[in-house]
């Protein structure tokens, strides 16, 4: 069986075009033709138990809570429930505990790994880290609102699912769940006051051009779009603002 090693299928078809996925290397630099069924996927990576327990525990309620914002996309306000918040704070979890830094944090450090196999660390890498963060709550500081993107640009896909940046004293999470759609978890001020943030063209290019920067120093990974325009115009706004720079 092929796992998806950390985003999940039903957030990777959302930014799918007629089937198609493109991705930017951020190391390589390079541009490729992918798809939702195939992009970071491993055979067996997790077993079948636990890719159950992420199926049954996130991507099912992550799927339904997706669906209802599509919905209310045009129809505001929304009303977030209970059960919606803790479904944004298991899948930003689950993000976190299935990243590759932290995956290669506990095997390099795990004493006796010739005792386990890829997969049985795989599985409890992510169960321990998942377990860890739900106890903490550490997303409870965060204020959550969603993202509305109406414009004709998209929202760009960090192969690692989220963006954070910093704004004066607030600290921003976008989880991008769509090109026109995403979480928004801030701490700080209450300048969002819970209230959706509509995207305009110059927030997404910033926001997007961090999106790749980041992905960059986390020194691994893709940024992906339905639309390859989306990735070149970003990049060359990118590489165009460097090349001033360095004038």
């Amino acid at each position: 069986m092929n796992s998806h090693r950390l985003l999940p299928k039903c957030i990777l078809k959302n930014f799918s075009n007629n089937g198609r996925l493109f991705s930017y290397d951020v190391l390589k630099g390079t541009l490729a033709i992918t798809s939702a069924k195939q992009f970071n996927t491993e055979a067996n990576y997790y077993s079948v138990a636990m890719e159950q327990q992420l199926s049954q525990n996130v991507e099912q309620p992550l799927g339904v809570l997706v669906a209802y914002l599509k919905k209310k996309f045009d129809l505001e306000p929304l009303l977030l429930r209970k059960k919606h918040i803790q479904t944004i704070y298991n899948y930003i979890y689950t993000l976190l505990a299935r990243s590759p830094n932290i995956f290669t944090s506990v095997y390099d450090g795990l004493l006796f790994k010739e005792f386990f196999t890829l997969q049985q660390i795989h599985d409890f890498t992510v169960a321990d880290a998942f377990n860890l963060m739900q106890q903490d709550n550490f997303l409870n500081s965060y204020k959550i609102t969603f993202l509305f993107n109406r414009t004709a640009d998209e929202i760009l896909l960090a192969s690692d699912g989220y963006t954070q940046y910093q704004s004066g004293q607030e600290i921003v999470l976008i989880a991008p769940l769509s090109p026109k759609i995403a979480f928004m978890l801030y701490q700080g001020t209450d300048v969002y006051d819970g209230k959706i943030v509509h995207a305009n063209t110059e927030y997404l290019l910033r926001l997007n051009t961090i999106t790749i920067e980041q992905q960059k120093q986390r020194k691994q990974g893709y940024v992906l779009a339905s639309n390859r325009e989306q990735l070149v115009k970003v990049i060359e706004d990118k590489n165009n603002k460097n090349k001033k720079q360095m004038n």
